[in-house]
């Protein structure tokens, strides 16, 4: 059976860990996921998967782990707001907060995103499927458990084919 994450109608997976990291890093190549939790009743932290199994929470937001990532990689996601304003529609006409992060065939992509609240990041190269049940959507991820959401299936397929354009 696959393990499901449900993201609520705040935007966090509700999840209850007891070891925490101090620091993750995070990868293009191995980071699968980033989900944005209420960790022990803490709302800053997060739970960062990684293509061999690994997970681990730390007490960080996930927001905040993609601003490392762009510090580290020197890639920052400001810079393709035009971009993406031109391939989506005005329907979904991303703010700083909800554009991907898009580095060649490299991309993280927001599945969920309140103006000051929780992200939740999934690395489009782990993501195999996107399907519908009822109004909810599951993103079926490898190597990683699927996540659910109440975020519309033709929403992701706009975003991600906004994505694969720019990876190109």
């Amino acid at each position: 059976m696959t393990t499901t994450i449900v993201i609520n109608k705040q935007g966090y997976a509700v999840k209850e860990l007891h070891v925490f990291g101090e620091t993750v890093t995070i990868s293009p190549e191995r980071t699968v996921m980033i989900v944005a939790c209420q960790v022990n009743g803490m709302t800053t932290a997060a739970v960062v998967y990684q293509a061999d199994g690994t997970f681990m929470g730390i007490a960080q937001s996930s927001n905040t782990l993609m601003q490392q990532l762009e510090q580290e990689s020197g890639y920052f996601r400001r810079r393709q707001v035009q971009t993406m304003q031109r391939l989506l529609p005005k329907t979904l006409d991303p703010d700083a907060k909800s554009l991907p992060w898009v580095k060649g065939q490299n991309a993280f992509m927001p599945i969920t995103c309140y103006t000051d609240g929780p992200t939740t990041w999934v690395n489009t190269a782990f993501l195999t499927a996107i399907e519908t049940q009822g109004f909810q959507t599951r993103l079926v991820m490898q190597d990683a458990p699927d996540i659910v959401t109440s975020k519309g299936r033709n929403k992701f397929i706009k975003q991600l084919t906004a994505i694969k354009i720019m990876s190109l």
